[in-house]
């Protein structure tokens, strides 16, 4: 038998027995795993492998998962919520890792939280899939039914001119760039630099209330492991809920 053979006649009809072939969940082909007629199953919560004689449903997963992070119920529609996947690309492991730990530190009411990712594993795509996820699902920490406010910083035009323009596009009329002379407060996807929000001559920041943005949940990204010229960084934010170094 060939591995397609093997995969529809075998593998296939266990999983949609399983209960994964529902319009809530998704099967995913041709991934780089070798094929058998054993299941294998690597747990990441426990740390464990072990052979299996049959996939466990969406149901058990989901009990396992919330049986080891203590997620309220009522939090569960943002950490399912998909990804965004309207560019085409489909998260990086280790960026699925990132968002998934920022996401629970967000539910779990940390409100200053780290990750810490080197130059060019995408930190962007990261922080754009947080943004979509929270706000597609209309997450806020009022617990109102809308969308939430969100700021994206950074200390340069071009690193929040090109996100803006090219990955948070599928936010749409929500994008707004703040400016001296454009402080509009219709929107829910902002973005800004330091520099232009507080300038010698005006600070912009003032334009909008203190609460414009609630009770907000901070959360950075730093290339920068912890040493002395990054101290302040993780004074600020604490430890980094996640890591992928060099």
């Amino acid at each position: 038998m060939t591995e397609a053979d093997t995969c529809r006649e075998f593998v296939t009809p266990k999983l949609l027995a399983a209960g994964w072939g529902t319009s809530e969940s998704v099967i995913g082909e041709q991934h780089s795993f070798t094929h058998g007629h054993r299941i294998i199953e690597i747990d990441y919560v426990a740390g464990t492998e072990r052979e299996v004689d049959r996939y466990a449903s969406p149901q058990e997963l989901w009990q396992r998962l919330t049986q080891s992070t203590p997620i309220a119920e009522s939090a569960t529609a943002h950490l399912l919520e998909p990804f965004n996947l309207v560019s085409g690309k489909v998260p990086r492991y280790w960026q699925r890792i990132a968002i998934q730990r920022v996401i629970e530190a967000i539910l779990l009411g940390q409100t200053r939280i780290l990750a810490t990712l080197a130059t060019g594993t995408g930190k962007t795509c990261v922080a754009f899939q947080v943004c979509w996820k929270l706000w597609n699902s209309r997450w806020n920490r009022t617990g109102e039914y809308r969308r939430p406010k969100i700021l994206f910083l950074a200390d340069r035009n071009i690193l929040v001119d090109d996100p803006r323009a090219k990955m948070f596009a599928p936010f749409g009329d929500a994008r707004h760039k703040i400016a001296a002379g454009d402080v509009s407060q219709s929107r829910d996807m902002y973005f800004g630099i330091y520099q232009a929000l507080s300038t010698s001559t005006e600070d912009v920041f003032r334009k909008y209330r203190p609460d414009f943005f609630e009770p907000a949940v901070k959360f950075g990204m730093t290339v920068t492991p912890l040493r002395e010229e990054s101290r302040d960084s993780y004074e600020y934010f604490g430890n980094a809920v996640y890591t992928y170094s060099l």
